[in-house]
């Protein structure tokens, strides 16, 4: 027996099996209450991306949800920990392991009730590794002469980074403000205040 949707709805069916007499025998008739059990229903959420050195909280991803479970469980497939693994929305925080793959899938099991097969669903978590930024060395340069950064006792480096932008506090410019190594023109103000 195939349960219908109105079956799953009502959450039970009535089944009657009727055995026809021989001659003259009426028919005997009985009947069975199969009762259906709602699936349970994981879902992890969207995939999400983190910053190295952050936690995440999954409460404010929106799009974790489960129902019709015994119980909720969930597991990383690196080596961080969640501070509650039997909730809907724990907070995740990736381990060592996790921050140097750069990635770990994180997985929701919902238990069903009665004989109902648990419901697994997962998410990949990015992690994205902080950006660095080192200005170089303090440096000395004649006035009215323009200072190339690369040409620094220890040049400017960066890592991680999706763009770098560099300001002054003085009235100089720059060539080009967002290169690594840009050649920067001291100003009036600049030469007068000695530093920059």
């Amino acid at each position: 027996y195939t349960p219908g949707a109105t079956d799953i709805t009502n959450g039970t069916a009535t089944l009657t099996l009727t055995a026809n007499g021989n001659g003259s025998c009426d028919p005997a008739v009985d009947n069975m209450l199969l009762t259906i059990t709602p699936a349970p229903l994981a879902e992890a959420g969207d995939d999400l991306s983190v910053c190295a050195g952050d936690v995440l909280n999954l409460s404010v991803s929106g799009t974790v949800s489960a129902s019709n479970f015994s119980s909720l469980s969930w597991s990383s497939s690196g080596d961080g920990t969640f501070d509650d693994t039997s909730i809907l929305e724990p907070v995740y925080t990736p381990g060592v392991a996790d921050i140097s793959n750069g990635t770990v899938v994180l997985t929701l099991t919902a238990s069903g009730n009665g004989s109902c097969d648990p419901d697994v669903d997962t998410m990949t978590l990015t992690i994205t590794a902080v950006p660095t930024a080192d200005a170089g060395s303090d440096e000395t340069i004649c006035a009215a002469t323009a200072y190339d950064l690369s040409t620094s006792t220890t040049s400017p480096t960066a890592s991680n980074f999706s763009s770098v932008l560099w300001t002054t506090s003085g009235d100089g410019a720059f060539d080009d403000n967002t290169v690594l190594v840009p050649v920067y023109t001291p100003g009036a103000n600049d030469a007068t205040n000695g530093t920059v």
